[in-house]
């Protein structure tokens, strides 16, 4: 196999700074402290004298437990057997509920300006009307009470109320959640009544994003998908800006308790101003440096962005370039000879590395990679990042440029280099103590293409304009692009036949 042909950096000869700062695992989160509300389950089944017995409504035949309400049930039994045993009937009413007020406060009649609304009664013998809930079965009381939600990292999270004035299981909260924000969503359940089994739906299909399993040589980054929904606790990145989720949740209680549903809606937003904006489009020409023969995009490809946050939206940004197809190839007297992403060379002999997939530009260092200037001052070394509003109060911007190039030399008869890339504003919220991944707010796609050929000593290739970069909006696992592999370590693979 002839020898490759010198070449450039997949993005020329610009300053190419890249930022290693990792995106966060999904760590712990501040989480505010639970608050059970028990749901009164009222026994309705004091004994009750044989001479009282008409007083009842029919009874339900198989109760279930639940928590004692303070000051209500603490003795209704030993008080009204007491009572009914001496024939007392007022007294008794005032030192303790009647078996009326105590059978239509646990659901089996309804009080209306201190009266019992009529029901049909049915006799009931003094021993029938005593049970040991803890060994009764059958469905669960109408009054079996709702899971608390609560959503962590501060802010208020509401419960609302039936037409009763009783907990209705429906959560509000009450201040905008970021995209980006990983949502911490905490399930609890009331005194007595443990849960078994969780069911969670409403999610964003979002579990995280972060890196995969890359070795020291290769970096590699996908979205997690794998959303958790049994467990007690649900968690899921934010991804749809200025709008809105409800998420649900399905228990069931242990012991056959029952089951019971909750449901917590939150609204989101993000920052007001968040575009990738075209400054130049780039011009595909010759590249002849005196030595090297080559094509080039010169001008190349010139990307501002404007940003803008408030308090509820306040984090970083960063632009970060994606090679979505890369392909470079020369022919000389032994045949045509290329390398190119999108296939995995790690079984191939000779043996290369995994290409099959996205390619991060450039560099084979961490997440991010970005070319970054402020007006014509080039950005450091190391993260290369901002906050806030830009342009900045002087009228600068940051800026991507790119200006790719392939070069050969006379032995070639022709050469090729083609390249398909996305460019992404990212951002990453920094409101409250949540934890956070970046996401895409902006998207532009552009691509380039040239071949030069060696005519009679000379070398030509076509110029053209390249043409416009296309802006979009990207959304879902778009919002979260991945890659197999660096730039780098493609333009260091040996070129195959």
């Amino acid at each position: 196999m002839a020898a490759g042909p010198p070449e450039d950096a997949l993005v020329g000869t610009r300053a190419h700074p890249a930022i290693s700062t990792q995106i966060p695992a999904d760590g712990s989160l501040a989480i505010l402290g639970s608050t059970s509300r028990d749901r009164p389950v009222i026994d309705p089944f004091p004994r009750i004298s044989g001479a009282d017995q008409s007083i009842l409504p029919a009874l339900p035949s198989r109760p279930r437990p639940g928590p004692t309400t303070p000051g209500l049930a603490a003795q209704p039994r030993a008080a009204l057997g007491a009572a009914n045993t001496a024939g007392q009937s007022a007294p008794a009413a005032a030192a303790a509920p009647s078996a009326q007020s105590v059978v239509a406060q646990a659901g089996g009649g309804s009080v209306a300006g201190g009266g019992i609304r009529p029901m049909t009664a049915a006799p009931v013998s003094a021993t029938s009307a005593v049970f040991s809930p803890e060994s009764s079965g059958g469905p669960a009381p109408s009054s079996t009470p709702h899971p608390n939600l609560i959503l962590s990292g501060g802010g208020t999270t509401t419960q609302g109320t039936d037409s009763n004035g009783n907990p209705n299981g429906v959560f509000t909260y009450a201040d905008p959640v970021p995209v980006g924000t990983v949502v911490y969503i905490m399930a609890g359940s009331a005194t007595g009544y443990p849960i078994s089994t969780y069911t969670w739906s409403g999610d964003s299909g979002i579990a995280g994003y972060g890196v995969g399993a890359p070795d020291t040589s290769v970096q590699s980054v996908a979205v997690n998908t794998n959303v958790v929904k049994n467990q007690g606790s649900f968690q899921f990145v934010v991804v749809n800006p200025n709008s809105s989720y409800t998420v649900n949740l399905s228990v069931t209680y242990a012991n056959n308790m029952g089951s019971s549903t909750a449901s917590l809606m939150f609204n989101t937003n993000a920052p007001s101003t968040a575009n990738l904006n075209v400054v130049q489009r780039g011009t595909q020409t010759a590249y002849n440096d005196g030595t090297n023969f080559g094509v080039q995009l010169s001008p190349g490809v010139l990307i501002s962005a404007s940003t803008a946050t408030d308090a509820t939206s306040t984090g970083t940004f960063m632009i970060m370039q994606v090679a979505n197809t890369s392909y470079r190839a020369y022919t000389d007297g032994a045949g045509t000879h290329f390398r190119q992403n999108n296939i995995d060379y790690s079984g191939n002999n000779p043996p290369g590395q995994n290409l099959d997939g996205p390619l991060i530009d450039s560099g084979g260092v961490a997440y991010p990679h970005i070319l970054y200037t402020v007006g014509n001052a080039p950005a450091p070394e190391g993260p290369t990042s901002w906050t806030g509003n830009m342009p900045n109060a002087s009228g600068q911007s940051p800026t991507l440029s790119d200006s790719p190039r392939f070069a050969g030399n006379v032995a070639f008869s022709s050469i090729t280099a083609t390249d398909t890339f996305s460019d992404y504003l990212m951002y990453k919220p920094s409101v409250r103590s949540r934890s956070a991944n970046w996401i895409a707010l902006s998207e532009m796609d552009w691509n380039w293409s040239n071949t030069g050929s060696f005519q009679g000593g000379a070398f030509s290739a076509p110029s053209s304009l390249q043409a416009t970069p296309t802006p979009k909006t990207p959304s879902g696992q778009a919002a979260f692009p991945g890659w197999v592999n660096t730039s780098a370590n493609f333009l260091s693979s040996a070129f195959r036949t």
